[in-house]
């Protein structure tokens, strides 16, 4: 698979970093981005049906962290590729670090965040 073959959605209330991960994908060809700027709004879209194949998510959100985030997302979505970005990936908690990817919102991004969703879409 490439890219357009599956939704991607990207989880950041930082809207300058939900645009800037989303014109970096798309730049890689990927057009089918789903963007939410609040994780609440993101799981109402859960609750309508959104089924996206990836999903990316900033750590620290109001509401809830990012891996409380993504647990939720994965209630709703079997199979999920999960990814969580964060300026400190050392904040990170999760009982299983090897359950999500995290990209250091710091350290080569632009990089390695489409380099990773292109492996998965092999």
């Amino acid at each position: 698979m490439g890219p357009n073959k599956n939704t991607i959605m990207i989880v950041d209330d930082n809207v300058i970093m939900l645009e800037l991960v989303a014109d970096i994908l798309q730049m890689e060809g990927y057009t089918n981005i789903a963007k939410y700027n609040d994780p609440l709004d993101a799981v109402k879209a859960f609750c309508n049906g959104e089924s996206p194949h990836i999903v990316i998510s900033d750590y620290n959100m109001p509401h809830f962290n990012g891996t409380e985030f993504l647990r939720i997302a994965e209630r709703f979505v079997s199979n999920l590729t999960s990814v969580i970005i964060t300026a400190d990936p050392l904040d990170v908690e999760c009982s299983n670090s090897n359950q999500w990817r995290i990209f250091d919102k710091n350290v080569n991004l632009c990089k390695e965040l489409p380099h990773y969703i292109s492996s998965i879409h092999k």
